[in-house]
């Protein structure tokens, strides 16, 4: 209810319902006024018809000086309905004629209402003005009485009859007093009057109830619906729309609210799709960060081990060249000793394993070198394609046994880069056998070359069983292997990240359990410039599934 008397309409219905009354109040009271100033000009009028004809009524009696018969005339004139009294005095104020024989030959009060008009003083007469005077007043009994008086002339025929002639120079015979009780008539009035005040009352109850309907449907309403949307939009509710229908001044503002809020909204939304545009691309960049971050450490992991390695790989040349030369010159003593066949048949055997193993060891210490040099000897101008198939010719026959389908996709264009083929030949290799081995049950082995960019890129993909989330990161870490039962010594994909960091290349990989792996090898077609910059070529490793 509080809210209803502080709303704008209401206070807009407000001024306007009192206005109206006040308007209609006002003119009910000039009605009845009017009313009332009407009929008591109709009731004089009658009153004076009546006068006049009572007078030209006793004329006759009056001109014969038949005084009974004008009392009795004045008497039965008195019995009419609403008639307080008749009577009629000369101009001295003695009563000559009344309905009431009482007052006959009294003196009339020459200060009283009656006689004002013609006495100005008590005692002094004067004319009067030709015609009718009216009074109103009330009695003891509170009785409202309209009395008229009216002065009878002399006429020639009075003063010029035998019976009673009277001075030419007098003008007024006589008064005549006619009352006329007027309480009936008030109570008509009133009646009339509450008549019209209700009928004021209901008329302005009806103009309130049209003048509230109207402020509803063309203020309260539209002004809710402006109040609920904006509650809508407050709650988040962009886009909200008003009905809208005409083109007053309150639905222009509905149509102004409903552009604001689609501008809101577009505005909103816009500010949404930058902010999950520029989160997604703060993602990006921390995930380029975060690899950005794994190459260096992958990196300077790489660099400490490739010392190590150089350095451990150079303390293992000297005895392991010594145990192969001694196993050697061992074999040729036993070969010329005189002894029993069988036993030098056994040492010959025994010789032969610890020359085959120092050999191992050899090739071990081979590719630890290799991973450790920074050097760029035998550097020439290599074509991808071709050192690809002679790599693909070293394992056709492993990918027959294996059951692996081979799929080239070698491009058209030059795929030349300045390099090592022997080293990158080994590179290859390695990552073929490693695909291989990926397909026990067989698989599509898919080896794809694309240039571009100033670079090469090389695929090596496998339909195998995928790399696991958590070796990923150390697979190119000397000496890690997932294979069992010494199948393998965890160099293979540590000397290619060597020989790939040596040609100032990048190495990725992209696997999913289960659906396989894919090995991206990138190399500069000028090495140099990559060199020129003095910055380490990065590894990137990525990851899906």
């Amino acid at each position: 209810m509080t809210s209803l008397f502080r709303s704008v309409s209401f206070r807009v219905f407000l001024p306007i319902a009192v206005v109206t009354a006040g308007v209609l109040g006002l003119h009910i009271y000039f009605l009845q006024v009017q009313e009332r100033a009407f009929f008591d000009i109709a009731l004089s009028n009658c009153a004076g018809r009546g006068a006049m004809l009572l007078i030209q009524s006793m004329r006759h009696a009056m001109l014969q000086n038949r005084k009974d018969d004008i009392q009795e005339m004045v008497r039965d004139v008195a019995k009419g309905p609403d008639i307080y009294g008749i009577r009629i005095f000369n101009k001295s104020g003695v009563v000559v004629y009344s309905h009431d024989p009482e007052e006959l030959g009294t003196q009339v009060d020459l200060r009283a209402e009656a006689c004002v008009d013609c006495h100005a003083e008590a005692g002094k007469a004067r004319v009067p003005e030709r015609g009718m005077a009216i009074r109103s007043f009330r009695t003891e009994e509170g009785r409202h009485i309209l009395g008229m008086t009216l002065g009878i002339d002399n006429e020639p025929a009075c003063y010029n009859a035998s019976c009673h002639a009277h001075s030419p120079d007098q003008q007024v015979l006589g008064i005549l007093d006619l009352r006329l009780d007027r309480t009936q008539i008030d109570a008509t009035l009133a009646r009339h009057a509450r008549r019209a005040l209700l009928a004021g009352v209901l008329v302005a109850l009806l103009a309130a109830l049209m003048g509230g309907v109207i402020v509803s449907v063309s203020l309260h309403a539209p002004i809710r619906r402006l109040v609920r949307g904006t509650r809508e939009i407050a709650a988040g509710n962009l886009g909200y729309v008003i009905p809208v229908s005409g083109g007053s001044e309150i639905e222009l503002l509905a149509q102004s609210f409903n552009r604001m809020s689609q501008d809101l909204k577009r505005a909103t939304d816009a500010l949404k799709e930058w902010s999950q545009k520029l989160e997604e691309r703060v993602q990006e960049k921390t995930r380029e960060l975060e690899r950005a971050q794994a190459q260096i450490v992958q990196a300077e992991r790489m660099a400490s081990l490739g010392k190590m390695a150089a350095s451990v790989a150079h303390e293992l040349n000297n005895p392991m060249s010594g145990i192969l030369g001694l196993a050697k010159y061992l074999r040729r003593r036993l070969d010329r000793l005189d002894i029993d066949p069988a036993l030098k048949s056994e040492m010959s055997r025994d010789l032969e394993v610890v020359e085959n193993e120092a050999k191992r060891c050899g090739n071990i210490v081979k590719n630890l070198l290799l991973f450790a040099r920074e050097g760029r000897e035998g550097f020439a101008e290599v074509d991808l394609n071709e050192v690809l198939n002679r790599s693909l010719v070293l394992v056709s026959h492993h990918l027959e046994l294996a059951g692996v389908k081979l799929e080239t996709e070698f491009s058209s264009q030059e795929c030349r880069v300045i390099g090592n083929a022997d080293e990158l030949k080994q590179a290859f290799l390695a990552l073929l056998i490693n695909a291989v081995e990926a397909m026990p049950d067989g698989g599509v082995l898919r080896v794809r070359t694309t240039p571009g960019d100033g670079k090469v890129r090389v695929e090596i993909s496998d339909t195998g069983v995928g790399i696991p989330e958590d070796v990923l990161p150390h697979i190119f870490e000397p000496f890690f292997t997932t294979k069992t039962n010494g199948q393998g010594l965890g160099l293979g994909l540590a000397v290619v990240y060597g020989i790939v960091q040596k040609h100032r290349g990048q190495i990725s990989v992209d696997t999913k359990l289960g659906e396989g792996t894919t090995f991206v090898v990138e190399l500069p077609v000028n090495p140099h410039g990559a060199a020129a910059s003095g910055q380490p070529a990065p590894v990137s490793e990525t990851t899906e599934g």
